[in-house]
């Protein structure tokens, strides 16, 4: 624990001078003293290290804009990442117009065969008993199509008036 200590110190130099090379040597020495213990927390410390050492040498915000400013390959890829935005853009635009809006509406295509409609059911309601001559049977259902089919039409058509 004490190596652990000491490492943290070197690496962010609390009381003693900032020495990166250091604190690995003593996170290493720590796990070394304590070879059956557990090695999660110094191999994180490790790690962190080991990003704490590559943010430390990557270039500074100035040099790096004057770097990529100066070449003419982000020019490129900048304008071709500003099409690819802009191209995205108008197909999701389009998508979410509705389809009919688009294209031209269709008419409705009506049956060219009569035989495919289906046969007219004619209701005959009674009044009275009576007005029948006798007949009590209330409502009655006549369907056309089958034997003689005009035949059937006139004659529900002679029973409804």
């Amino acid at each position: 624990r004490g190596c652990l200590n000491l490492g943290f110190m070197h690496q962010f130099g609390l009381g003693v001078a900032q020495d990166l090379q250091t604190a690995k040597q003593h996170y290493h020495r720590g796990r070394e003293v304590d070879p059956s213990g557990l090695h999660t927390p110094v191999t994180l410390l490790l790690l962190f290290l080991w990003a704490h050492m590559w943010f430390l040498r990557c270039p500074t915000w100035d040099t790096l804009m004057e770097r990529l400013f100066s070449d003419f390959r982000v020019h490129v890829l900048v304008l071709h990442l500003v099409m690819i935005l802009t191209l995205a853009s108008v197909r999701w635009h389009f998508s979410r117009t509705p389809p009919t809006a688009r294209r031209r509406p269709q008419s409705p295509v009506a049956s060219a065969h009569p035989a495919a409609a289906p046969a007219p059911t004619a209701i005959v309601g009674t009044a009275s008993p009576a007005a029948e001559g006798g007949d009590d049977s209330g409502l009655r259902r006549r369907a056309g199509g089958g034997g003689g089919g005009e035949q059937q039409q006139q004659q529900s058509e002679l029973e409804i008036h």
